[in-house]
């Protein structure tokens, strides 16, 4: 069994990777266009869904705490090693 951070960690590296194999998204000038990022879209939520499920299941951690903790580490700009800030000048501030 590994921590909700270890988790965290865990879920970032299998989405993040996964990702890559998606296609960009359109500009989206077009309905055709909106259609197609729609379907990207909902192809990332249900990766990143199916990757918490299973890390959550596999470790006896509770789902929802693991994904409100990845999503407080990432509009926080925390570290997924220790939970110590860094900088992340790159990330919009959440207002």
């Amino acid at each position: 069994m590994i921590s909700y951070l270890q988790a965290a960690h865990e879920l970032d590296l299998r989405w993040s990777f996964s990702l890559q194999f998606l296609p960009p998204t359109p500009i989206l000038r077009s309905n055709s266009e909106c259609a197609e990022a729609r379907g990207i879209a909902r192809a990332e939520v249900d990766l990143f869904m199916g990757y918490a499920k299973e890390i959550a299941a596999d470790n006896e951690l509770h789902f929802n705490l693991l994904v409100d903790l990845y999503d407080l580490m990432l509009v926080h700009g925390l570290s997924w090693n220790d939970g110590s800030s860094h900088a992340a000048s790159d990330r919009p501030h959440a207002g």
